[in-house]
């Protein structure tokens, strides 16, 4: 199980949905309502699923939910796109948030591939309860 206190990506997470949370902020209007909503958990669910999976004990079902993860990320960034096209968010803000996005995608990236060198190098052995069939 991973220690979530020194995982560098989750506090970037963190930072990523803080401003998610304060860009989708209405402006007055009720007029993208859902659309606020689903951004806002799309990007909540990132950092729960990098959480979900570092407690679940093993290699394989950490990387899903990493997996799970990066796909969270990237629906927010089809959301920021939307909501910047459509008004609802301002270009300046989409810029710095999507920027944060993306240094997100990288870590979550990095990080899959560094938990899929490891179960590739594991010992088949120990992955069959330590036990050899010849």
């Amino acid at each position: 199980m991973a220690d979530l206190r020194n995982l560098r990506v989750l506090e970037a997470v963190e930072d990523f949905a803080t401003d998610v949370h304060r860009l989708a902020q209405p402006y007055g209007t009720v007029r993208f309502t859902s659309w606020r909503a689903q951004l806002v958990d799309a990007a909540d669910s990132v950092a729960a699923n990098i959480a979900e999976g570092a407690g679940r004990g093993t290699d394989p079902q950490w990387l899903h939910a990493l997996r799970i993860a990066i796909g969270s990320a990237n629906e927010v960034g089809v959301l920021l796109r939307r909501g910047r096209d459509s008004g609802a968010i301002d270009p300046i803000g989409w810029m710095r948030v999507e920027s944060k996005r993306k240094v997100v995608c990288r870590m979550l990236v990095n990080l899959s591939r560094v938990i899929e060198e490891r179960i590739a190098h594991r010992d088949p052995r120990a992955q069959a309860g330590g036990r050899s069939r010849h």
